[in-house]
C-alpha cells in the first residue's frame, strides 16, 4: 500500500517545478529532444505533486508527510 510521503509544502514546491519544466519544454523551439527530455524530467515532480507519494523518497526513507497517512 502507498503511503504519503510528501507533505503539502514539498507538493507545492514539486507542481511548480514541473510546471516550470513542462513550460520550459513547450518554449523551447531550438530541438525536440530537450523538449522531450524536460517532459521525461517532469514526470517525477508532477507525479509526486499530484499523488503526495514519491517512490525516491520511500527508497531513501525520507517522509516530509505532517501525518504519515494511507493514500485511498
Amino acid at each position: 500500500m502507498m503511503r504519503c510521503n510528501v507533505g503539502g509544502v514539498d507538493r507545492g514546491v514539486r507542481l511548480c517545478i514541473a510546471t516550470l519544466l513542462l513550460l520550459s519544454a513547450f518554449l523551447v523551439t531550438t530541438s525536440s529532444g530537450w523538449a522531450t527530455a524536460l517532459v521525461v524530467i517532469a514526470t517525477l515532480p508532477l507525479f509526486s505533486g499530484l499523488t503526495g507519494f514519491c517512490p525516491i523518497s520511500w527508497l531513501l526513507g525520507v517522509n516530509s508527510c505532517e501525518i504519515p497517512r494511507e493514500l485511498e
